[in-house]
């Protein structure tokens, strides 16, 4: 049956300036979402590398009517080749209903998912794919696209486009790609070999505070930089370096205004927040230069090393990590730091009711804002034009940003010279790579260095924790202040004072640690590989690998300053085979406190053969170690209570057993005694991958409150 082309453009045509209908927030919503709270990401933010880092918002009034544009063009293409499908060939279904009722802002992201998308993303793939095809294909999906978090009712990211990508290739059907423009397939075909498309949809629940937040974005526009928010400590030791940025798409439909810098590569900043930089005129030199680990070097200039100006003067009220009420600046901030982690361009601040629309510009790390869009009364263009062009955008940014990168990197591959390579040294850890598992709890060098180091910053109370792995390289360290004293140092009588916060420390009274990597997150929070550094009074730097543990939470500090208690009751029975804790540290802009100890290798479950079997390697040698470290554990009247492969570790030198934040004092001969068979079972690989000890089970517990030592 033919098709009345002219026709289905008019329809068409209306349908583009169709809007979707207003919602409304549920009675049960303020209860639920009763504040837009920062999420626990907004801490590592801080420490984005500064050539990545957002500094200047800027409002671009034609935004919307650019982007809407686009559809405008692949609609007439389509209209001049006379190829319009009628609209009757579109699913029905997605009107939605006037008032609907939403609780949180998944509920938002539902909604849009089944009216706005569900017509753009078919609309799309009609006018921009796949302009020959008889009706309304759909090539394309929106929603969850992996990386939302659940648990924030009134925040949801993680949503944008999707293509139906399998192993690297387009999923579409045969039938489809023969009428699709070739180098068009081609091209979809090698972007990234991800699904991902880079645009992120910032969603918020219905509510006059989420209207107030996306309104108050354009106030931001106004403004000559951004204050993106860093650590506050002044007079640090610089470790930061050059990056090279992500490129931007050559051809957009929008205007970006000439760069202010267009230089490739972008040094950190070395100087932090000036408000209170006059209260210390400190300038901020090179810090100490990088060794091989645990090697010991000089530091030119020893005698007039800098001043530290921690990051607040005294300690803070609440360690615990709350959260603050976002506001414009930490809502864009936030908004920008998920854009750079997905690698997005376009950002979609959307509450239901209002919406803007942000172009991440890397090269001049601009945010360019979008007026504010009416959802429900938009015109010129229409809501659904508007967002068709959108998907439209996305698309075309994916492939231009991946041929730009493909080329980057044939401009760099090496030439093969053979197969020599050198090796850097085990502390040059770029911003952008995250290393393997370092092998030993130790760094390379010898025994009486490392000792040094650890013995330096024993006596030591102010930590400068950086973090320098994938996107972060800290612009300004955190200061950390000591809690509990290191166990290798601690006094004969175990008692020990909480030391005050200076005004100022010499770099010689302080501990520099740099993450490196995560390793995972935990009950206990997230541990980290990490390098330790002390500069002695005479310029030396020494340096080792350690193990940081970060707690956010309250229970998750609950535990962590139990399980220092519990390594503390252990290293005064000086029981072998755990790690050793160098100290406990509190964020002095409060929301965190730290464990740092020592690394203990790599665990058994990660260890395990290939093929999902649970046996693991461990010889005679090592089983008997770890009886031996059992053993001695529950002679210092000490249950560890969760023994698990995920908590044996092995070493080039030995074995050992960590993470002891489950364990309990006193255990009963009945509650060693299954300990111990615990242990023997995990050895022998008949423990399921990933159960809880036996001893956290309902059936352990009742066991154990029954547990008579006389009947043992």
């Amino acid at each position: 049956m033919s098709v009345d082309s002219d026709l289905a453009a008019r329809e068409l045509s209306s349908l583009l300036e169709w809007n979707p209908p207003k919602l409304v927030q549920s009675p049960e919503s303020p209860s639920l979402c009763a504040e837009l709270i920062a999420p626990l990401q907004a801490y590592y933010d801080k420490h984005l590398h500064a050539a990545l880092s957002l500094r200047h918002v800027q409002l671009m009034p034609s935004l919307h009517k650019d982007i809407g544009n686009v559809a405008s063009k692949h609609f007439a293409s389509v209209s001049d080749r006379g190829l319009h499908s009628p609209i009757s060939d579109l699913p029905k279904g997605y009107g939605g209903r006037e008032g609907t009722s939403v609780v949180d802002a998944a509920d938002v992201a539902s909604f849009y998912n089944k009216t706005t998308a569900f017509l753009c993303v078919r609309i799309a793939s009609k006018l921009f794919l796949a302009p020959r095809c008889p009706h309304y294909p759909q090539f394309i999906m929106w929603g969850n696209s992996g990386d939302y978090v659940e648990g924030r009712p009134a925040l949801a990211e993680g949503y944008g486009l999707v293509l139906p990508l399998q192993s690297g290739k387009l999923d579409i059907e045969e039938e489809y790609l023969d009428i699709m423009d070739e180098d068009l397939v081609t091209a979809l075909a090698e972007v990234e070999h991800s699904s991902k498309v880079p645009g992120n949809w910032e969603i918020r629940v219905v509510s006059s505070d989420a209207e107030a937040l996306v309104t108050d974005l354009g106030r931001l526009g106004l403004e000559p930089t951004f204050p993106y928010k860093i650590c506050r400590t002044l007079g640090y030791p610089s470790k930061t370096s050059a990056l090279s940025r992500p490129v931007d798409a050559n051809t957009m439909p929008w205007t970006i205004p000439p760069a202010s810098t267009t230089s490739e590569e972008v040094p950190c900043p070395t100087s932090s927040n000036p408000r209170r930089s006059a209260r210390l005129n400190v300038p901020n030199k090179a810090g100490a230069a990088r060794t091989s680990s645990s090697r010991r070097s000089k530091i030119k200039g020893s005698g007039s090393l800098k001043k530290v100006v921690p990051a607040a003067p005294r300690r803070p009220k609440n360690t615990v990590y709350d959260g603050t009420k976002l506001k414009a600046e930490s809502f864009l901030q936030l908004a920008w730091c998920h854009a750079v982690r997905t690698d997005a361009t376009i950002i979609v601040f959307h509450c239901g009711t209002l919406e803007r629309i942000g172009v991440r510009h890397r090269q001049t790390q601009t945010l360019y804002l979008s007026d504010l869009i009416d959802v429900n009364d938009c015109k010129d263009p229409g809501y659904v034009k508007l967002h068709v062009g959108l998907y439209a955008t996305l698309i075309q940014d994916s492939i231009d940003r991946n041929i730009q990168q493909r080329q980057r990197l044939e401009a760099v591959a090496p030439v093969d010279k053979g197969p020599v390579e050198k090796r850097p040294d085990d502390g040059d850890v770029l911003p952008g790579t995250t290393p393997k598992r370092l092998k030993t709890s130790h760094a390379r060098g010898s025994d009486s260095e490392t000792e040094a180091a650890l013995s330096l910053a024993g006596a030591r109370d102010l930590m400068l924790l950086y973090v320098r792995y994938a996107l972060y390289d800290s612009q300004a360290p955190a200061s950390f202040i000591r809690s509990a004293p290191s166990l290798l140092c601690i006094s004969p009588d175990g008692a020990s004072t909480t030391p005050g916060v200076k005004r100022s420390y010499r770099e010689e009274e302080c501990i520099s640690i740099t993450l490196i990597n995560e390793i995972s997150p935990g009950a206990t929070g997230i541990a980290h590989n990490a390098v330790l550094q002390v500069v002695a009074s005479d310029g030396s730097l020494f340096q080792a690998n350690v193990m940081v543990k970060i707690a956010f939470m309250a229970d998750q500090q609950t535990r962590m300053r139990h399980e220092y208690d519990i390594y503390k009751r252990l290293a005064s029975f000086s029981v072998k085979g755990i790690p050793e804790v160098y100290g406990l540290f509190d964020d002095l802009e409060g929301g965190a406190i730290a464990l740092v100890m020592s690394f203990c290798g790599i665990c058994l479950r990660d260890l395990r053969p290939s093929g999902g079997r649970t046996e693991y390697p461990v010889s005679p040698a090592q089983r008997s170690q770890f009886v031996d470290i059992l053993e001695s554990i529950h002679r210092a009247g000490v249950r560890h209570h969760d023994i698990r492969a995920e908590n044996l570790t092995i070493t080039e030198t030995g074995t050992a057993i960590i993470d002891f934040d489950l364990a309990d004092l006193n255990p009963t001969a009945g509650k060693k005694r299954r300990e111990m068979e615990r242990l023997d079972n995990v050895l022998g690989g008949y423990h399921p991958e990933g159960t809880p000890s036996v001893a956290t089970t309902q059936a352990s517990a009742a066991r154990d409150s029954s547990d008579e030592d006389g009947k043992e």
